[in-house]
């Protein structure tokens, strides 16, 4: 009985977090339902909606969907798999606590030596691209402005790498 208290505790707590608008954290395996790896079918059944790929085949190679269930996020899918989730919203933070206004300096003392800090390719000198790989063939990069995290995206390491997202 006591087990079941405490699970429905959990439970209850999880959807008013939920309900409050605090989304649990983008990890190196996705966004609370939604995995990387997922084809567009899965990703549409994981969210609840009715979602397809572009009409146009040309379109069709990378793209971005999104979801009612998660404002401020894009899921990028390249041949056929969901391969980058894209942050732009505080709502959701990393597995290890950084979002959106996080400042440059808690992100470096966050990740240390295994940070990447690379200048930004549209802004000026101040702004940066910090990137850490995680588990596997994953990373995070967090784009910054005015020595804060700015927005961030989470995925392959392939497509982090992408400055401009799909082409």
């Amino acid at each position: 009985m006591k087990r079941l208290a405490i699970a429905t505790t959990g439970i209850l707590l999880a959807a008013t977090a939920f309900a409050a608008g605090h989304i649990a954290a983008v990890t190196s395996r996705g966004l609370g339902p939604v995995q990387f790896g997922m084809t567009v079918a899965q990703f549409s059944h994981s969210v609840g909606e009715a979602l397809s790929e572009p009409q146009n085949p040309e379109d069709s190679g990378c793209f971005y969907l999104e979801s009612k269930r998660f404002n401020g996020v894009s899921f990028m899918f390249e041949d056929g798999k969901l391969r980058r989730i894209d942050v732009r919203t505080d709502k959701i933070s990393t597995q290890d606590g950084i979002r959106i206004g996080t400042t440059v300096a808690a992100v470096k003392r966050r990740y240390g030596r295994r940070l990447s800090d690379e200048p930004h390719h549209y802004s000026g000198p101040e702004d940066r691209y910090l990137t850490v790989a995680l588990a596997g063939d994953i990373a995070v990069r967090f784009e910054t402005r005015d020595a804060k995290v700015d927005n961030f995206y989470i995925g392959n390491k392939a497509q982090v790498q992408y400055v401009e997202g799909c082409l």
